[in-house]
């Protein structure tokens, strides 16, 4: 979320922990004509270039594009969605309840 926020928009980036789910909210929308579905297919350009360059440098870094589709692979109850109405990128991760 530190590599992807816009932070030209004042705001807090949010994880928000429930029993059914867990919910993470980040100021702006996805980056030029970048869609929920090329997200998901491992298509990427860095809002914030600076930050992404010394990110791979100290992060335990797997390449450009390959985090929300590692997480899909490993997790699919994962939900995207560029919220432009609120200005903000939201992912839900929903969670067994044991119900």
């Amino acid at each position: 979320m530190l590599v992807h926020r816009n932070y030209l928009i004042s705001g807090p980036q949010k994880r928000m922990i429930f029993d059914d789910r867990i919910e993470m909210h980040s100021p702006g929308c996805l980056t030029n004509t970048l869609t929920v579905e090329q997200v998901k297919s491992g298509n990427s350009i860095p809002r914030n270039p600076i930050i992404h360059g010394f990110a791979s440098k100290i992060l335990p870094y797997r390449g450009i594009g390959t985090g929300i589709r590692r997480a899909l692979r490993l997790y699919p109850q994962i939900d995207l969605f560029n919220d432009v109405e609120e200005n903000r990128f939201r992912v839900i991760i929903d969670r067994p309840t044991g119900k």
